[in-house]
């Protein structure tokens, strides 16, 4: 191995190398295969992730969690990117199953092209906005649907400072792969990349449909409103309006429950008074909106457990 880093004269080289690097390659014996890898050039191991950047992916995903960190840290940004584009084309095309509407298998074409497109040609530039939405959308109702696991796990092992420099190599690179690691990517790593988005490339969020915005994400766009509601649709903003009315419900909700905890009645009444009055207040809210309050008044200590779990079962009951 030390031969094949030693000795890299030309472009034509490397890719021989890495041609004969993934000829030898034994699955059966990982540690072995880790370790190759981790030994690589790093010239080497970049054009191996622009060739071959699946079986990288796969590796990541097989390796135990410190192998994979150390592979992780060897990889260029670009080796990164790669994977990152890679695992998006795969992606894409797993969603084309027998029964799909031409109308569907239309957008989702329309985002493998934006994968393939020249740098200076992406939808950004085309101004091919809405598109790339309606795309997204179907994207996030395909996920949904059909429970798909999430993906993009080795990008858990980068810190903050690391993800800001991807992001932004993605953006000038590759500015679909963003709203597709939005659908896609683990949830820690979408917060990261929405609150990235809202602070850094605004302009963006006029790609992304109200479906990828999970309900606890409103609150990001809520607090810099004024600076982004140029960017947010009509459904969005109503949305973001329909939740500051839910913001006074629930603080309406809050002081009544402060009242009956600084009454003087009698433990087991004043329990069944604030599960009345919680319920009361949220029967006729939407199921989301529910299970938020609920969730928000167990977190600020309103609720115990076992309430939150009583009130969840009864509203259950009642669709």
């Amino acid at each position: 191995m030390n031969f094949i880093n030693n000795h890299l004269s030309n472009d034509e080289s490397i890719d021989s190398i890495v041609d004969e690097l993934f000829e030898q390659l034994n699955f059966l014996k990982l540690k072995k295969t880790s370790e190759m890898f981790l030994s690589l050039n790093d010239k080497i191991l970049e054009k191996f992730s622009e060739k071959y950047s699946s079986v990288l992916i796969y590796l990541l995903n097989i390796l135990d969690h410190e192998t994979t960190s150390k592979l992780i840290s060897k990889l260029t940004k670009k080796s990164i990117l790669y994977l990152i584009e890679e695992e998006s084309r795969l992606l894409l095309l797993s969603t084309f199953t027998i029964g799909e509407s031409i109308e569907e298998l239309s957008k989702i074409s329309f985002l493998i092209d934006e994968l393939d497109a020249r740098e200076s040609e992406n939808f950004i530039s085309k101004n091919k906005v809405n598109e790339i939405k309606e795309a997204v959308e179907l994207l996030m109702n395909y996920r949904n649907q059909r429970d798909s696991k999430l993906k993009f796990n080795y990008l858990l092992n980068f810190d903050i400072h690391e993800l800001n420099e991807l992001i932004d190599l993605i953006y000038q690179h590759k500015p679909v792969i963003l709203s597709i690691l939005l659908v896609f990517s683990p949830e820690s790593v979408k917060q990261f990349l929405i609150s990235h988005i809202i602070k850094k490339l605004p302009t963006f969020l006029k790609v992304l449909p109200a479906n990828v915005y999970d309900i606890k994400y409103f609150s990001f766009l809520r607090n810099d409103i004024e600076k982004l509601k140029e960017y947010l649709s009509d459904d969005i903003m109503n949305k973001l309006e329909y939740l500051e009315v839910v913001k006074k419900i629930e603080t309406g909700l809050i002081k009544v429950i402060q009242e009956l905890n600084s009454s003087h009645i009698n433990a087991k009444e004043k329990k069944e008074k604030i599960l009345n009055e919680v319920y009361d207040f949220l029967v006729n809210e939407t199921a989301e909106i529910q299970n938020l309050i609920l969730i928000d008044l167990a977190n600020k200590g309103y609720l115990s457990s076992q309430e939150l779990e009583i009130l969840q079962i009864l509203f259950n009951l009642k669709k």
